[in-house]
C-alpha cells in the first residue's frame, strides 16, 4: 500500500514529468536522460520517483524494480565498485563472488529480466562519473541483455552531449540519446508551491513583498529560491534594490550562480555574454536546452537570463580576470594568487608548467608526449591519451575562469596565448 505523498512540485507538473514524460518512455521499452540546470533539485527528484513510482502508474510496465544507485554511496572510485553497488541494489546476496563482478550483475540481470520483470536503473549523478569508455560500453553491454526490459534514467546538469564527450561515452551514446527529458525551472504555480512548502518546513514567516522578491530574484531555481527565502526571513527592513546587491554577495547564492557558469560551454557562455549586454543578433537561435530548461526567456521581445542574480553574476564575469601562476618556493599551483578549488592530476600539473614557461610557443604533441611520460614517452605516446589529457585540461582551466587560453594548432601541437 502506498504511503501517504509528500508532493515536491504540483500535483499537475509531477503527473507531466514522471507519469506522462518519463514513463511513457519507458512503456515504449526505452531509456532516457533527464537533464536539469545545475543546483536544480536532480538528486530530490530521482528520490522522490525512485519512492512513489507507484504512485505514477509505474505498475502498468507490470512487475518492475526501480533502483537509485546513488555515487555517494561508492566505498571508492572505480567502475568494480560502481557495479557492485549496482548488484547490491537488485538483490541481497551476501556471499558475492569476488571474481568479475561486472559478470556477475549481468547474470543476475538476465535472470530477473527473464521472468519478465522491468529494471530500471536510474544512475545517479551520471555526468560525474570519471571512469574510462570501457565502463560505458559495459553499461551499453548490460541493457543489452534485454533492451525492452532494461531502463536507464541518466540524470544529467552538464552538457555532455559535445564533441569532446564522444570518445569517453563511446558505444553508450545509443542508449543515451534514446530521449531527452527535461526538467526545467519552477513554473509561477510550482515557485509559489515551493515557497510554501519551505516557509511550513523551516518556519519561515514571509509576507507578500518578500515571497514576490524572493520569485523574482530566483527566475523558478529552486537552490536560489531557497536560499533567497532564508536570508530575506532574517532581513528585516530592505529597498528591492538593497537587497539584491546583499543577496548577490551571499557565499551560498554565489557559489550555485558560479557552478551554474561553468556548466556553460564556451558558445553558450558568449550567448549569455551578449544577452546580458545587448548584444544579440536580431535572428538568433537559442540552443534547446537553454529554452527547454527556462534558462533564457523572453521580456519585451527580447531574450533575457531568468534570474537577474545570474545577469549581475555575468557582467562581474566579464570584467574580471583570473590570473595562473606557481608559487616560487612551494612550485603549488596559484589562481589569482590562492590555491584552486578544483585538483588537478601529476600529468596536468606538468603540462601547466610547461605551456606557462612557453607562453605563445607552439608545443608540438611529441613534445607533450614528452611532458606527460618523460623518457618512456615512444613506447607509451598515444593520440587518444594525449587528446583525454588536453581535454581534462581545458575543463579545468575553465572551471579556474581562466578563460580561452589553450589553443589548438590543428597539425602542429598547442599554444598557450598570453
Amino acid at each position: 500500500m502506498l504511503t501517504k505523498i509528500r508532493h515536491i512540485l504540483t500535483e499537475e507538473t509531477e503527473k507531466f514529468l514522471f507519469k506522462e514524460t518519463i514513463l511513457s518512455r519507458l512503456l515504449a521499452g526505452e531509456s532516457l536522460t533527464a537533464i536539469w540546470i545545475k543546483h536544480g533539485g536532480r538528486s530530490r527528484a530521482m528520490t522522490f520517483l525512485s519512492q512513489y513510482s507507484e504512485y505514477f502508474d509505474f505498475k502498468t510496465l507490470g512487475k518492475y524494480q526501480i533502483l537509485f544507485i546513488d555515487q555517494e554511496e561508492l566505498t571508492e572510485e572505480t567502475s568494480q565498485a560502481y557495479f557492485r553497488l549496482m548488484f547490491k541494489n537488485l538483490c541481497t546476496e551476501k556471499n558475492l563472488d569476488q571474481g568479475d563482478i561486472f559478470f556477475s550483475l549481468k547474470e543476475k540481470v538476465k535472470e530477473i529480466t527473464d521472468r519478465g520483470e522491468h529494471l530500471i536503473f536510474i544512475l545517479g549523478r551520471f555526468d560525474e562519473l570519471n571512469f574510462s569508455s570501457t565502463f560505458f560500453n559495459n553499461l551499453k553491454n548490460l541493457w543489452q541483455v534485454n533492451k525492452t526490459k532494461i531502463h536507464y534514467i541518466f540524470p544529467i546538469m552538464d552538457n555532455i552531449f559535445l564533441s569532446e564527450n564522444f570518445e569517453k561515452y563511446d558505444q553508450l551514446r545509443e542508449v543515451l540519446s534514446q530521449n531527452l527529458v527535461y526538467f526545467p525551472l519552477f513554473s509561477k504555480e510550482d515557485t509559489e508551491f515551493a515557497m510554501d512548502y519551505f516557509s511550513e518546513k523551516y518556519g519561515y514567516p514571509l509576507s507578500p513583498k518578500k515571497k514576490k522578491l524572493a520569485s523574482g530574484l530566483s527566475g523558478g531555481h529552486p537552490s536560489l529560491l531557497k536560499a533567497c527565502l532564508r536570508i530575506l526571513n532574517e532581513t528585516a527592513q530592505f529597498s528591492e534594490e538593497e537587497i539584491s546587491e546583499s543577496l548577490s554577495k551571499q557565499w551560498e547564492i554565489k557559489i550555485i550562480l558560479e557552478d551554474i557558469w561553468k556548466s556553460f560551454d564556451e558558445q553558450e557562455k558568449k550567448l549569455v555574454s551578449q544577452i546580458v549586454f545587448g548584444q544579440t543578433p536580431m535572428r538568433i537561435e537559442l540552443p534547446e536546452r537553454f529554452v527547454r530548461l527556462r534558462v533564457i526567456k523572453e521580456e519585451n521581445s527580447q531574450p533575457v537570463l531568468f534570474s537577474p542574480l545570474l545577469t549581475a553574476f555575468v557582467k562581474k564575469q566579464s570584467t574580471a580576470t583570473s590570473s595562473i601562476g606557481f608559487d616560487p618556493e612551494t612550485g603549488e599551483l596559484l589562481i589569482n594568487g590562492f590555491p584552486p578549488q578544483e585538483k588537478i592530476t601529476l600529468q596536468e600539473y606538468r603540462l601547466l608548467r610547461y605551456f606557462l614557461a612557453n607562453i605563445n610557443k607552439i608545443v608540438s604533441r611529441d613534445q607533450i608526449a614528452y611532458v606527460l611520460w618523460d623518457k618512456e614517452s615512444d613506447e607509451k605516446y598515444s593520440d587518444w591519451a594525449i587528446d583525454q589529457v588536453m581535454s581534462q585540461l581545458r575543463k579545468k582551466i575553465d572551471q579556474m575562469g581562466i578563460g580561452q587560453k589553450l589553443q589548438t594548432i590543428r597539425g602542429r601541437g598547442y599554444r598557450w596565448l598570453k
